[in-house]
C-alpha cells in the first residue's frame, strides 16, 4: 500500500497476501484486524488455514461471477480455471 496523498485511510479487516506491514508507505489509521501474511493462499477462500470440503463449496456458489475473494486466479470470474487451481491446491496449501 502507498499512501502519497493527505488523506489517511483506514484499514480494517484486510488479508494483506504476499506483503508484510513493512510493505506499507504513508500515513494509514490501523482499523484493527489486519493480517499481514508474506505468502497466502489463493485457495483457502473460508480462511481457515486448509483448502478442502468448504473452499469447494464456496467456489461453486459463486460460479460465473466476479467475486474478487472467490476469484483464485484474478482473471474477473469464478470458473473453470479458479476450479483447477483449487483442486491442485487441495489439502497442501496452508
Amino acid at each position: 500500500m502507498n499512501n502519497m496523498g493527505g488523506a489517511r485511510p483506514i484499514i480494517k479487516t484486510t488479508l494483506f497476501c504476499g506483503n508484510i506491514e513493512e510493505h506499507t508507505y504513508g500515513l494509514y489509521t490501523d482499523g484493527g484486524g489486519n493480517e499481514f501474511n508474506e505468502t497466502c493462499c489463493q485457495s483457502d477462500i473460508d480462511g481457515n488455514s486448509y483448502v478442502g470440503v468448504n473452499d469447494i463449496l464456496n467456489l461453486v456458489s459463486f460460479w460465473d461471477t466476479d467475486n474478487v475473494n472467490v476469484d483464485i486466479n484474478n482473471d474477473g470470474i469464478v470458473g473453470t480455471d479458479d476450479l483447477l487451481q483449487l483442486i491442485a491446491d487441495w489439502e497442501t496449501c496452508t
